[in-house]
Formats: structure tokens, sequence, C-alpha cells
């Protein structure tokens, strides 16, 4: 249900931010979901690499490995997140377990302890 390509833009278009803590959270209003809901553009999209990278922050999405990690029978991609403060002290890398159960479904993070 994951894509064989443009894995990046799928991540920038599907992925529901409300499913992982990260920075994002403080600039949401109820209803905002996606990137695109939160004004952000990526400055940088690859098959396995996503940017939004401004004067001040840096928030990176890197797909490390695609495979059905927690044996559900659905391919899940491993990604870790890059979330950063160009100005000050605050710095995130995590890795997150990302997942799509149904075709039309959004790109959701799961609990994953790699």
């Amino acid at each position: 249900m994951i894509p064989e390509k443009n894995v990046g833009q799928f991540i920038v278009d599907r992925l529901d931010v409300t499913t992982f803590r990260s920075s994002l959270g403080p600039r949401r209003s109820s209803g905002m979901r996606y990137f695109s809901d939160l004004g952000m553009k990526p400055t940088k999209v690859e098959d396995k690499r996503v940017e939004f990278d401004s004067d001040d922050w840096l928030f990176q999405i890197t797909v490390l490995e695609r495979a059905d990690k927690n044996s559900d029978g659905i391919e899940d991609l491993v990604v870790e997140i890059r979330d950063q403060s160009k100005k000050g002290s605050y710095q995130v890398a995590s890795k997150l377990l990302l997942t799509r159960f149904i075709e039309s479904g959004n790109l959701i993070a799961l609990a994953f302890e790699p």
C-alpha cells in the first residue's frame, strides 16, 4: 500500500503528522494533519528523503528500510526524523515505523523500537 516510486512525495502528501510527537505539534490547530495544512513546503523531495529547510529550522525524514517490521502482513517504512532548531538548542532524532492500513488511508506512525 506504499508506492514503489516517489516515496518522498507520498510522505509529503499522506503522512499524518498527528500520529507522532514533534515540534510541529504546537503549530497545529484542530483538523491540521498534513504538512500542507501547516503551510510547509518541502525544499527537497527525493525517493528516500524529504527536507523542510528554513533559516531557523530543519525537519528531515529519511527512509531507512521497507519491510513488514511488525509482522502484520503489511509493508512498513522505517524512517528517521530529524527535527532541529538552527538558532536554539532543540534537536531530536528518532526512528518511526510508518504504515498504511488501507489503500485510501493516510500514512501513520506506530510505536516502534528498532
